[in-house]
């Protein structure tokens, strides 16, 4: 991996986990939908940014976007609650992930060899 790959890897994470709570706290919980619901953005760019990457950076970008959901206004809930969950999340979908490729590798290897 050169290094302007890992400089745009290491900015991409940050903005797109701003963009996903700017996002997700002006235009969606905003949107009258049916059943009062509405998708949580955060949480699919932090599990889209786990499967991608791997559990560490899932599991802090779960962190930091749980977190700043947690203390943006109108904040109902105890803070942490978003962080914790999300972290979680991130983890589990990088370490899940992880151990698919490390199946589709041993498969590789075993029909190779």
């Amino acid at each position: 991996m050169t290094a302007a790959r890992k400089v745009i890897r290491a900015l991409a994470v940050p903005i797109g986990l701003l963009f996903a709570v700017i996002v997700q706290l002006t235009i969606v919980n905003r949107a009258p939908l049916p059943g009062g619901g509405a998708p949580d953005l955060v949480l699919l760019v932090v599990a889209a940014l786990a499967v991608t990457i791997g559990p560490m950076t899932g599991m802090l970008a779960g962190f930091a976007g749980g977190l700043a959901l947690d203390v943006a206004p109108p904040g109902g809930h105890l803070t942490g609650e978003y962080a914790l969950v999300f972290c979680l999340v991130g983890y589990g979908c990088g370490r899940i992930m992880a151990a698919g490729r490390r199946d589709v590798q041993r498969e590789a290897a075993r029909e190779a060899g």
